[in-house]
């Protein structure tokens, strides 16, 4: 930013230091700073460094139903979006994004907020159902089939619309603390045994070195030498 350092700019501070004391700080010292981060999201893409003028195209495109929030990029590789109102922050907050295919994980953000610690459990990403017979596309069927792999939200608007018929596109939060399921087993109507294929679209890989996600063990911090 041009200017960022000039003297001129920037907040004035004097504060005199007591030598000895203990560094205290009341709920009045921070009560400005919390109302000012109150209506703020955490954001970040699992598997990818996202660029700034990405980002911001993709709020401008997909988040038009509220007021533009402002866009932070931290240096850690996520976001942080400060949404003008509490209404506006849980309308992005109560759908799924995602980026390229990518989730787009969204937490709110709170005071004792830690990237180090933000628990990736459950992901939802969009899995296919390829050459499933169309007497199972429908909505209970597939609700059922999905159940299988993950959490089911929603089918895309091609399969509710049967415009694709190649195969149903599913979005579902999969619990990733559990085993991918990559094959659901049921039984038809006549009693026939059908053997359905899982194909993610999209699923993060876990690092066996760090048990950590969206990473390769190439790229894990845990496995580069200290100097």
């Amino acid at each position: 930013m041009v200017d960022n350092r000039d003297c001129k700019n920037g907040i004035p501070l004097s504060y005199e230091d007591h030598v000895g004391e203990e560094l205290v700080f009341s709920d009045e010292d921070v009560a400005d700073e919390l109302a000012y981060w109150k209506e703020a999201v955490i954001g970040y893409v699992l598997g990818d460094t996202i660029p700034f003028s990405a980002m911001d195209s993709f709020v401008t495109k997909h988040w038009s139903m509220v007021s533009r929030p402002r866009i932070i990029l931290h240096e850690g590789g996520y976001f942080i979006f400060r949404f003008e109102s509490g209404e506006d922050k849980l309308r992005v907050l109560g759908s799924s994004w995602f980026f390229k295919s990518k989730p787009l994980v969204l937490r709110e953000w709170s005071p004792e907020f830690s990237m180090a610690e933000v628990s990736l459990n459950r992901i939802p990403t969009w899995v296919q159902f390829r050459g499933l017979g169309l007497q199972f596309w429908g909505a209970g069927s597939l609700d059922r089939i999905a159940a299988r792999v993950g959490k089911p939200m929603r089918t895309d608007l091609m399969t509710a619309n049967k415009d694709r018929v190649s195969y149903p596109r599913v979005l579902v939060d999969v619990d990733t603390t559990r085993e991918v399921v990559e094959e659901v087993q049921f039984i038809g109507p006549g009693g026939q045994r059908f053997v359905q294929k899982v194909f993610f679209e999209w699923f993060p890989h876990k690092c066996s070195k760090c048990d950590g996600w969206g990473h390769k063990e190439d790229w894990c911090k845990c496995a580069i030498p200290r100097r």
